[in-house]
């Protein structure tokens, strides 16, 4: 809490503690904070600077390293970078009667970490909560292909493409576009392309997310989209999973180049 208007020149900082980037690319910073309208203390002549608004900055840096001095307690370039200077939208008039203000900021970051700081210029204000955190597109399986769970990119309106992996008993076809998924910055994915396939012996779930053995007296001979078929004429699969072709049953054979959806004969 801060309510040094009694003097000139006021310069208030709050520094948070250095937080690790991980994978993020940009960092997102809530606030919850409540803030008096200048106009309404009781001993105007007693104010000599009065503001409505907080200012949030950032500085960048490979390892932590803050002390009582460093970064140096100064808005200017090599010191902290202005993000934003922040207005209340909801200004009381006496603690009895408050509403918080509920702000949203972000910034892009490249090094290890950041610390934000904040600035109090002569506004009486309380800092209620502070919450960084970065967004991400889930973890999810498309067209038979896994996606992990990737951050987004550095720029509110950039979109990052991530290379999925084939799941287990499917595979890519030929020379085939890998398949790939876009990320957005609100944390959706969008425009699949490319897919895999599943293998012979296993065909699609429901959700095209999964390949599923055949099961027993089934078979499916080919890779792709295709469901698991029952057995041909005088064949079996019987206690046999993920069949690729049925065996013929005593006394029938499978002519030579006879394809495994002919019967046997």
């Amino acid at each position: 809490m801060a309510c040094d208007i009694e003097h000139s020149e006021v310069s208030n900082w709050l520094r948070l503690p250095y937080i690790p980037r991980g994978d993020a690319n940009r960092l997102y910073v809530e606030i919850e904070f409540t803030m008096r309208d200048c106009s309404t203390h009781r001993k105007p002549e007693e104010v000599f600077q009065c503001k409505e608004t907080i200012a949030l900055y950032y500085y960048e840096a490979m390892s932590d390293f803050a002390t009582d001095t460093l970064p140096r307690w100064q808005a200017e370039q090599g010191s902290y970078q202005m993000v934003d200077s922040i207005a209340a939208d909801y200004k009381f008039t006496n603690l009895s009667d408050y509403q918080i203000n509920l702000k949203y900021r972000s910034v892009p970051v490249s090094k290890n970490g950041v610390y934000f700081a904040f600035l109090d210029e002569g506004a009486c204000t309380s800092l209620l909560s502070i919450n960084v955190y970065y967004i991400t597109c889930p973890a999810v399986r498309k067209n038979f292909a896994f996606f992990n769970t990737t951050a987004t990119g550095r720029d509110v309106s950039s979109v990052v493409s991530k290379e999925g992996v084939c799941v287990d008993n499917a595979v890519r076809v030929g020379n085939g576009p890998a398949p790939a998924y876009l990320c957005k910055s609100d944390g959706t994915w969008v425009w699949p392309t490319g897919q895999c396939y599943c293998k012979a012996g296993y065909q699609p779930n429901v959700d095209n997310t999964e390949c599923l053995a055949c099961p027993s007296g089934t078979y499916k001979a080919t890779i792709g989209g295709d469901t698991c078929h029952s057995c041909p004429a005088n064949s079996n699969a019987d206690g046999k999973t993920h069949a690729t072709i049925c065996d013929c049953n005593p006394g029938y054979y499978r002519l030579p180049h006879a394809n495994a959806s002919q019967p046997c004969i």
